[in-house]
């Protein structure tokens, strides 16, 4: 598998104010703790997406950021602010549908993903129907190729015979009152029922689900599992999230 660097497709008139707001979303982690503060009415009393003032205000005072919708739209309002509009698509995996998004910014006739939401912080061209393009996105390697079986790009990760499928991108686009529908949908995930967080350091990968803390770099992976106090601690210390949110919602979810 020939490995391609991502800023080599990229043409020289690609927007660069593209690739800095898609960069900058490596500052906010990917946590569902947030999202089960509200549903269980902590902050705010309902469901609703969050506004971008409450996004941007809740990532300030409380170091959070959100889970995949959250950061699409964020990132969705801050080019569409810059005058770069992008258009969301929605991901499955087997037979769930919708549990992933991700946006489609068209350059020159060209599609490309931008997808906060996995951690993938640089623009990846998306292959025609004959493509197979395989890239290196520190620490992870993704590999893009279109469903023979259906409308989608299929994204997956790894290399050689470690390759797994991790979602369907659907190609149609969705318009934002529907996005917002699968947004709201997700507070029935059984996601909701333990924590989740991501994020990315000098080229570290921090994994956590449940009480299991998976770092993954270049030079290989190691598993931790938690007790109690130190899941509180990676929380605050790796992902940096407010001490009391970690609190409550923790103690919500009886870990």
């Amino acid at each position: 598998m020939i490995l391609i660097n991502p800023s080599s497709l990229l043409p020289n008139d690609f927007p660069l104010v593209v690739c800095e707001c898609l960069a900058q979303m490596q500052a906010y982690p990917y946590e569902n703790l947030s999202k089960i503060h509200r549903a269980h009415n902590f902050l705010h009393n309902d469901n609703r997406p969050r506004s971008q003032d409450i996004f941007l205000q809740e990532a300030i005072e409380l170091g959070t950021g959100g889970t995949c919708f959250a950061l699409t739209h964020h990132l969705h309002n801050q080019l569409k602010q810059c005058g770069f509009p992008s258009r969301f698509i929605m991901g499955d995996k087997y037979s769930q549908k919708n549990i992933h998004c991700a946006l489609l910014y068209k350059h020159d006739n060209t599609d490309f993903l931008l997808d906060p939401g996995y951690m993938i912080y640089t623009p990846l061209q998306l292959p025609t129907p004959t493509e197979r393009l395989s890239f290196r996105v520190d620490p992870n390697d993704i590999t893009l190729f279109t469903s023979t079986l259906s409308s989608a790009w299929v994204l997956c990760t790894g290399a050689g015979k470690t390759v797994q499928e991790r979602f369907s991108l659907r190609q149609e686009t969705v318009e934002e009152k529907d996005f917002f529908d699968f947004w709201r949908a997700s507070f029935s995930l059984p996601m909701m029922g333990y924590p989740v967080l991501n994020c990315l350091k000098d080229g570290v990968q921090y994994y956590l689900q449940k009480n299991m803390l998976l770092s993954r770099s270049r030079s290989g992976s190691d598993k931790k599992h938690l007790n109690s106090l130190e899941l509180r601690q990676v929380i605050n210390d790796i992902f940096n999230i407010n001490p009391d949110l970690t609190e409550k919602t923790l103690t919500h979810l009886g870990y």
